[in-house]
């Protein structure tokens, strides 16, 4: 087996791009946006066994104010391999997921992930990413990698299973990163993006610290990667143990998943370009409202913090927590439509959720492993933010 190397991060966050950048090297064999199918099966067998009802098709959780789901975080994080055997009967659903999943974003791969097999996750993953050298394959190349979006959980699973792979996650400004979700016909609800961004960040600041991802792991700012190109390629080549190359450092040469010329997936009209769009960074300061970018900072902006994007951050008013910025069902897009709910009492419960984090950091109390979990994911994410925003070392 050929070391792997995942990326991953929260969509429009700069993850296409960097998986651009991987494709263009002549060391990589990648494949962009085909394996999450598989890793909501892990999730769904792992929720099984911890007997946690979860529908085997909604969408990988935030684990925000919700004890099932940190059981099955916590179990991500600390003990799952993918040596688990996958139960055969799910095979069939497994193979029409991946091909759906697939085809949008890397037409080429589609045909043979629906032949995918293998009695155990690791076989499964294993023949996948035999798959991705087949298709894209340059034969010398020493490194197979895959994108693979909203998957961020996942990192120790594969760090555990892989102990040469090599792990990069991306960041970018939350407001950015909603704002350009919702330029697209189908919505999503603003405090469903802003908690996935924040499961990203809490991630990213978590593993960022953790012991055994040094030196395989990298974390990369989507603003970093556009305004200093050739510097953030270096260190992730650095990271990778991998040349230069006049191919990687030129974004006009880069392909898609299809093999065709590649432009910058923006879902701004006229805004497409073959290369990095450096106007991209602030874009959403003209199409954010003041009340929508109110609600990201409220809701992100002790992570945001965290991570260098806001100094002071706004409270959540009785105003705000009673009427946050929302869209009509039927504009959201149609698997939140089913999975979620928008209407004014469910969102206004959610944001008193939220009004607990402020509490929380505002006031000098010991709280239980739970509730620091449930509002913060990890205790160490926790601790740094109430350093950070309390003023204390």
């Amino acid at each position: 087996m050929k070391a792997i190397v995942m990326l991953t991060g929260m969509f429009r966050s700069g993850t296409t791009l960097s998986g651009r950048i991987l494709n263009a090297h002549k060391d990589i064999n990648f494949g962009s946006d085909f394996i999450q199918p598989l890793f909501k099966e892990l999730r769904n067998a792992r929720a099984d066994y911890l007997k946690i009802e979860v529908d085997p098709a909604a969408p990988l959780d935030d684990y925000y104010f919700d004890i099932g789901q940190q059981k099955i975080l916590n179990d991500l994080q600390n003990i799952v391999t993918l040596d688990l055997s996958y139960n055969q009967i799910n095979i069939e659903r497994l193979r029409k997921n991946l091909y759906n999943y697939t085809l949008p974003n890397a037409e080429k791969l589609a045909p043979f992930v629906k032949l995918v097999g293998g009695d155990t996750f690791r076989s499964l993953f294993e023949d996948l990413m035999a798959k991705v050298d087949s298709v894209y394959g340059r034969k010398d190349a020493p490194l197979t990698g895959f994108k693979s979006i909203f998957t961020d959980e996942f990192i120790p699973v594969m760090a555990r299973s892989y102990p040469e792979a090599y792990i990069i996650q991306i960041i970018r400004d939350p407001r950015a990163v909603c704002a350009s979700r919702n330029q697209r016909p189908q919505k999503n609800d603003w405090i469903y993006l802003a908690r996935q961004w924040r499961k990203s960040a809490a991630l990213a600041w978590h593993y960022s610290n953790l012991d055994e991802l040094k030196h395989r792991y990298l974390l990369i700012y989507y603003e970093d990667l556009v305004l200093n190109f050739e510097e953030t390629v270096s260190k992730l080549c650095k990271m990778l143990e991998l040349p230069i190359t006049k191919e990687i450092l030129d974004p006009t040469t880069y392909v898609d998943g299809s093999g065709k010329a590649w432009t910058q997936n923006t879902a701004y009209k006229d805004c497409g370009v073959r290369g990095v769009d450096t106007e991209a960074i602030d874009r959403w300061r003209n199409v954010l409202s003041d009340d929508e970018v109110n609600l990201i900072e409220c809701l992100c902006g002790p992570e945001m913090a965290l991570h260098g994007y806001l100094g002071a951050v706004p409270q959540i008013t009785p105003k705000l927590s009673l009427y946050p910025p929302r869209y009509e069902l039927e504009l959201l897009a149609p698997w939140e439509q089913v999975f979620r709910k928008a209407d004014d009492l469910s969102l206004s419960i959610e944001m008193q959720k939220e009004r607990l984090r402020e509490d929380m950091i505002g006031m000098n109390m010991h709280y239980s492993a739970k509730l620091v979990k449930g509002a913060f994911l990890f205790d160490d994410v926790f601790t740094a933010i109430k350093q950070k925003l309390n003023g204390k070392n």
